[in-house]
């Protein structure tokens, strides 16, 4: 079984330092995506995709998005 995992990383000089958001997993040909707790509950969060709503679960990315 492989599982690749990616953390995701914003460096922007509106939030101020380099911000953990969420971690991308890649497993048997399909990608998901979860944002972390602290990133969620940033007073400047906001969502990185369309396809991807700020909520507390793992989203699954549709085919052809990466």
């Amino acid at each position: 079984m492989i599982k690749n995992i990616l953390e995701v990383w914003i460096d922007s000089n509106i939030l101020g330092d380099l911000q953990r958001i969420g971690t991308l997993y890649h497993e048997h040909g399909h990608l998901r995506f979860e944002y972390l707790h602290e990133w969620l509950n940033h007073p400047g969060c906001f969502n990185i995709d369309p396809d991807l709503s700020l909520v507390d679960i793992l989203t699954h990315l549709k085919e052809g998005d990466s």
